[in-house]
């Protein structure tokens, strides 16, 4: 298990930016606390990742990969290890204009499945999505 977040959001955004995909979108790990099952990542605003020439709204594909992101994050948090998503929703409320933050909050960490809600959020505060994704939670055998 890694050490209380508070302490060191530096190992949980070290862990997080292992995947290159992560690194690309310069996401991290802004707050978590591990009692309440809840992480919040940042995602900063850049060109390549909007959806068109209509300004700073997000592709929502990336809107996607972010509410994984902190999902991930949030179960990752309590188990100190990486694991598989299987399955994911994400239900699309307003555009994202970015920069975006993703709230995730764990709802279950079993023995085999864990899953975290996650609500998407512009600067203003305003909820841009909603979703929520399953992880494979078993430990490797061995």
């Amino acid at each position: 298990m890694l050490p209380d977040a508070s302490d060191d959001l530096d190992a949980l955004n070290a862990f997080l930016h292992r995947s290159p995909l992560h690194r690309w979108l310069d996401c991290r790990i802004l707050a978590c606390d591990r009692s309440a099952g809840t992480v919040t990542v940042h995602l900063p605003d850049r060109e390549e990742l909007h959806r068109g020439e209509d300004g700073a709204v997000a592709h929502g594909g990336v809107v996607a990969a972010l509410v994984d992101i902190a999902a991930h994050a949030a179960l990752h948090a309590g188990l100190g290890r990486g694991i598989p998503t299987i399955d994911m929703r994400v239900d699309y409320l307003r555009p994202a204009v970015l920069p975006l933050t993703a709230t995730a909050t764990v709802v279950r960490s079993g023995a085999n499945l864990g899953s975290a809600d996650v609500v998407v959020a512009g600067e203003d505060g305003r909820v841009a999505a909603q979703g929520r994704a399953v992880f494979f939670t078993r430990p490797p055998a061995g």
